[in-house]
């Protein structure tokens, strides 16, 4: 019962970014006082900050991530190069599990032509690169389908996945760092993202430069849940030493010329 007030709590705060006592109180049909005991332990953990009366999202957490057609239009040539990396250990004959998401869809675009692939993905999008490999089989997971990305979500989607064991998870998350892991901005994704994560006999995870050390306001996986990283940046960067640190290996793609003084810099495009 604590994990599905905590759910309705982060979800609440999400979308209205404060959250009172009273209302949850009221909504979950429980005291206030139970409320405020679940509001401090998230608090402990920095799901949450809080205030008089309720609770905020904290300034250390991004809450939101630009929509997917604006994404995609960031960091473009870095998701390239991540992408090319990537497909040169993609094996003809495997099972892949890949997510959404801008740089996944580079990912899809640089092995679509493998042969005899399998692809389990809930994105329409990349879906359709593989139309053009008659040796590609692909099944797209099921679900409620979510326009602006577009790709499915929800109960449906989770429990599919439950049913497969692929040779690689293959996922992009909003945020990653040694601390908190990856990080996601919806629960939705989120929840993919988990259930993915228990699929695979490899998980590997791709992110440009920008999303190191973000943290979004959900938690997916703790840092050592990863076999692999990939992203562009250079071995001396210190976000890539911290998570290196903690025994994930870390491959890494050297930036276009001209940006390797900006690497440790650099902000998450908002």
């Amino acid at each position: 019962m604590a994990n599905d007030r905590e759910s309705y709590i982060l979800k609440k705060i999400q979308t209205e970014k404060r959250v009172k006592v009273t209302e949850l109180a009221e909504a979950l049909q429980v005291t206030p006082e139970t409320i405020r005991k679940d509001l401090t332990e998230m608090e402990e953990r920095r799901l949450l900050k809080r205030v008089h009366g309720g609770a905020v999202i904290p300034s250390y957490f991004k809450s939101s991530e630009p929509a997917y057609d604006d994404r995609s239009e960031m960091q473009v040539a870095a998701k390239k190069r991540i992408a090319e990396e990537v497909a040169n250990d993609i094996l003809p004959g495997e099972t892949l599990l890949i997510d959404n998401g801008s740089t996944i869809y580079e990912l899809a675009k640089a092995i679509s032509n493998i042969p005899q692939l399998t692809i389990i993905t809930p994105s329409l999008k990349i879906a359709m690169v593989f139309l053009k490999n008659p040796s590609a089989k692909v099944f797209l997971l099921g679900g409620w389908l979510r326009f602006t990305e577009p790709s499915t979500f929800g109960d449906v989607t989770i429990n599919q996945l439950k049913g497969f064991h692929v040779n690689k998870t293959i996922l992009s998350v909003a945020g990653l760092s040694a601390e908190y892991g990856l990080t996601e901005y919806l629960e939705e994704d989120a929840a993919i993202k988990r259930q993915a994560l228990q699929c695979g006999e490899k998980k590997i995870v791709l992110v440009d430069h920008t999303k190191l050390d973000v943290t979004a306001l959900l938690t997916v996986a703790a840092i050592e849940q990863v076999d692999q990283i990939y992203v562009d940046g250079y071995d001396a960067d210190p976000r890539i030493c911290s998570i290196r640190e903690k025994g994930i290996e870390v491959i890494c793609i050297p930036h276009a010329q001209g940006m390797q003084n900006n690497a440790v810099s650099d902000n998450p495009q908002e």
